[in-house]
């Protein structure tokens, strides 16, 4: 089970990202999963910038607070070759 936090690090690819407006979450971090279910079938999202990135999976994600408190998002989806640019 991996825990991430939400925080400025110095290693920015374990930075987690909030919007709290969107329809689903998303991390190409497969390694914050508490739990996986993988899709069989192929699933793409499409992004601002109108490519279609593979949706392989979903499950819950673990993230610890600034107040140190740990909150469970549930139904996070993993996505390949999801990064920031």
């Amino acid at each position: 089970m991996a825990e991430i936090a939400l925080a400025i690090e110095e290693d920015e690819s374990d930075i987690w990202f909030v919007d709290s407006g969107v329809s689903s979450h998303m991390t190409g971090k497969k390694k914050w999963f508490r739990n996986f279910r993988e899709y069989k079938i192929g699933v793409k999202v499409y992004l601002g910038d109108d490519r279609g990135y593979k949706i392989k999976g979903h499950g819950d994600v673990l993230v610890t607070l600034p107040n140190e408190n740990t909150k469970n998002i549930s139904y996070v989806c993993y996505v390949l070759d999801i990064r920031r640019t």
